[in-house]
Formats: C-alpha cells, sequence, structure tokens
C-alpha cells in the first residue's frame, strides 16, 4: 500500500506530486542547482497555499527532509551534520495532526538511520522499534522499507530484512520497489553467505541512480572486500557504472557550491 493511500495523507498527495516530486528528480539526476530552484519554489508556493496547517506542517517537514538529503549529496560533511542536528531536533518535538505525527515518525526513523550510516549518531534497536510500532504497517513505503534494510544489513539483522522483504510485496509495483526489493534480497544473501558474484553483479548492474551506486561504495563494498570478495569483473563493473552515472562529472568528488550549499 502506498504512503499516501492513508487517509491522513491524501490531501497532500496532489500538492507533493507537483512540488515535491521535482526536488526528488533533480536529486536522482544530480543537478543541484536545479534542486536549489525547486526547493525554493516549493517552499514559496507552500506558504502561499490554502492547505489546512496539519498538511502544511506535514509538507514543510517533508521540505526539510529533503533539504538535508539534498546537502548530503552536494555538500559537505560539516553542513550535512548542522543540518542532520536541527532537523532531528525539530522531528523529536511532538506536535500537530496526523499527518504531520506520520511524515514526523517516518523521516526520524530515516534520519537516525542516515545519521548511524555516517557515525553521527546510533539508532538503538528499542528505538527503532518504536518508531515502527507508531507507523504501522499500513504506513510502510519503499523509501522506509530501503533504510529499514540498511539498518537490518549493518546491525546484521537477517529476521528485520525478511520482514522487508515481505512488506515490499504489499507495495504498488515500479522499478525503485523492485530495486529496492532486490537490495533488500541482496543483503539478506550476504548476511547468510549465500549470495552468490552473479547475483552481486546482477545488482551492481541494475543500479540507475547515484545514490544507490554511492550506498553500493559505502556499504556492500566493503563488506565484500572484508571478506575477500572482490573478483576482477566486480571491480570493472563498478568502474564502469561509476563512468556511465558521471554524465561528465565526478560526482562523488565534485567541487560544492557555497551558494548551492546555502540552499540544500
Amino acid at each position: 500500500m502506498k504512503e499516501t493511500s492513508n487517509p491522513a495523507l491524501q490531501g497532500i498527495e496532489g500538492w507533493g506530486l507537483s512540488w515535491i516530486n521535482p526536488i526528488v528528480a533533480a536529486m536522482r539526476s544530480h543537478e543541484p542547482r536545479t534542486c536549489e530552484d525547486c526547493m525554493r519554489r516549493a517552499r514559496q508556493e507552500l506558504q502561499s497555499s490554502k492547505l489546512d496547517r496539519d498538511a502544511t506542517q506535514a509538507l514543510e517537514l517533508q521540505i526539510d527532509y529533503l533539504e538535508f538529503k539534498a546537502a548530503l549529496q552536494f555538500c559537505s560533511e560539516h553542513y550535512s551534520r548542522r543540518l542532520f542536528e536541527r532537523l532531528r531536533a525539530r522531528l523529536q518535538q511532538a506536535s500537530g495532526g496526523r499527518a504531520t505525527t506520520l511524515i514526523r515518525n517516518s523521516r526520524l526513523l530515516q534520519l537516525l538511520e542516515i545519521g548511524e550510516q555516517q557515525g553521527w549518531c546510533r539508532l538503538e534497536p528499542a528505538q527503532l522499534t518504536e518508531l515502527i510500532g507508531q507507523l504501522g504497517l499500513h504506513y510502510r513505503s519503499c523509501e522506509l522499507g530501503y533504510h529499514l534494510a540498511s539498518w537490518a544489513f549493518r546491525n546484521m539483522r537477517v529476521d528485520l530484512l525478511e520482514v522487508v522483504m515481505e512488506d515490499m510485496y504489499l507495495l504498488p509495483a515500479g522499478d525503485d520497489l523492485f530495486s529496492s526489493w532486490r537490495r533488500a534480497v541482496l543483503l539478506r544473501n550476504l548476511l547468510l553467505d549465500e549470495a552468490r558474484e552473479q547475483e552481486v553483479l546482477g545488482y551492481l548492474s541494475s543500479v540507475r541512480q547515484h545514490s544507490s551506486l554511492q550506498d553500493f561504495r559505502i556499504n556492500i563494498w566493503p563488506w565484500l572486500e572484508q571478506r575477500g570478495r572482490i573478483s576482477p569483473a566486480l571491480s570493472l563493473l563498478l568502474e564502469q557504472r561509476c563512468s556511465a552515472l558521471r554524465a561528465g562529472q565526478d560526482f562523488f568528488h565534485a567541487q560544492q557550491s557555497p551558494a548551492v550549499c546555502s540552499v540544500v
């Protein structure tokens, strides 16, 4: 079931399609200037919209979360860490209506998972369980499943990875969903030492986004390297995927623009 199928979120679905989706698209195509412009216009539109207070607050939190994600992608670690701390403090404040609460709990879980990956905080199992319980099964989403799988892999929780895989069967089919499900299966098989090289090569070949490739380099590659499972074929494929996704610029080491970082 889609995140927006929840009655509390139906009122903001159309607005999100018009103003949130372009921000996400710019991040996926690694266009910082476009992302900056889309984010600015979304904030301006939200200020003049006639949405109720709950919907407005929920969308403000969503834009703030995307601002942090964009900073993580385009800007320095120092600036990203500053946005992380500011957003964590805001998301931990219990206020707002049902839509705001759902968005806040979901984004807090995702934010803390990212923070743990970056070494900025620790997402304890008890806190993770509490946040999942507050969200409820009906509110699972592809993005949330992606972060749950990351935490489960990092903490060697095969049981949670299997739950994520099962939950994804309830979501609408799509390229993002299939990629996230395939990744969850790979992470589970890696932990169980059941993944074969062909499975790893197949997943890496399917990567079409900068963020997914960075995830492979940060999370999966070190795991394979520590176990002596980096083959010449895998090294070559990673190099080819990096080249294919750079699109004329080295997005892993690009110079950051202060103007962009001040907004995203």
